[in-house]
């Protein structure tokens, strides 16, 4: 019996009040509703109990919702809970993506903990996998590296970029005068804009370029990028397209094209609607769709 089943085993009896800290695993664990990516949630606990909680559902017509929260893990009652001090939302729409900071639940209710076997566990009635075994999974096969690796690095990229306030829209533009970092659980993530010129000598003149710099960067066990995404965007409405490579450590790289717009994913109402991401994996290399999220 492994140490991390003999702890589940004892979480699977219901004890009254909270039990210690340490009760829970730490580490970060993965439950992917299906192939499709409809509904995923990662949980990671680090071992003082902070940790992030990752939300990424589709809603109606396909459209991406995306919610990061951070806060305290602990358990209840025999009920895992999470206790978030941030809420970030990232909700994809028909005119691009719009970002907003939430007002926190005091409590969240993950449901009863109990094995489900080796590098797995229950919460509420779902089945949760350590995110090393699912990335290894991931890259077991070629189908699955062109359908899944993408959707994958997503997760740590919108993570990120549901903390950019005004992300999508016109409050981008203070990235213009001040780049900002954020933290990741490893490593750093940051953003900054460039311009063509000044309107009225305080305002960016289009067309702008968002940089969002990745230096082992990390908000799950397993994936830590470091590199550039750039996205060049010709007006207001958000029309170029996105540019620039990521290196997954010990995994490989996903390249989006070069800055003059070769290869690069073309953007229309600042949504991506086309092209085809190049992604190696050590001596392979696939095309991956560029619609894939």
């Amino acid at each position: 019996m492994s140490k991390l089943t003999a702890v589940l085993l004892l979480l699977a009896v219901s004890v009254p009040g909270i039990l210690a800290a340490e009760d829970l695993p730490a580490g970060s664990w993965m439950h992917i509703a299906d192939d499709q990516w409809e509904f995923v949630e990662v949980l990671t606990i680090l071992p003082d109990r902070s940790g992030i909680r990752l939300v990424r559902k589709n809603a109606e017509g396909g459209l991406l919702h995306f919610t990061h929260q951070s806060g305290t893990y602990g358990i209840r009652e025999g009920t895992a809970v999470f206790s978030p001090q941030e809420e970030f939302l990232l909700r994809e729409a028909d005119g691009g993506f719009d970002q907003k900071q939430l007002k926190s639940p005091n409590e969240v209710s993950l449901g009863r903990i109990r094995p489900a076997g080796e590098h797995r566990l229950f919460l509420g009635g779902r089945e949760y996998e350590e995110a090393n075994q699912v990335i290894e999974q991931l890259l077991s096969e070629d189908r699955r590296i062109k359908r899944h690796l993408i959707p994958l690095v997503n997760l740590a990229v919108f993570s990120f970029q549901a903390r950019v306030e005004g992300f999508g829209g016109d409050g981008m533009s203070s990235y213009w005068r001040e780049p900002e970092q954020f933290s990741g659980i490893s490593g750093t993530a940051e953003v900054s804009m460039r311009s063509s010129g000044r309107i009225l000598f305080v305002f960016p003149k289009p067309p702008v370029w968002i940089d969002m710099e990745f230096t082992d960067f990390s908000v799950f066990s397993g994936l830590e990028l470091t590199g550039r995404q750039t996205v060049y965007a010709e007006n207001r409405r958000g029309d170029g397209h996105l540019s620039g490579y990521l290196t997954l450590h010990n995994i490989g790289t996903v390249l989006y094209g070069s800055g003059d717009g070769r290869g690069a994913l073309p953007i229309t109402d600042g949504r991506i609607t086309g092209g085809n991401i190049v992604i190696t994996v050590g001596e392979r290399m696939y095309e991956a769709d560029g619609l894939l999220r």
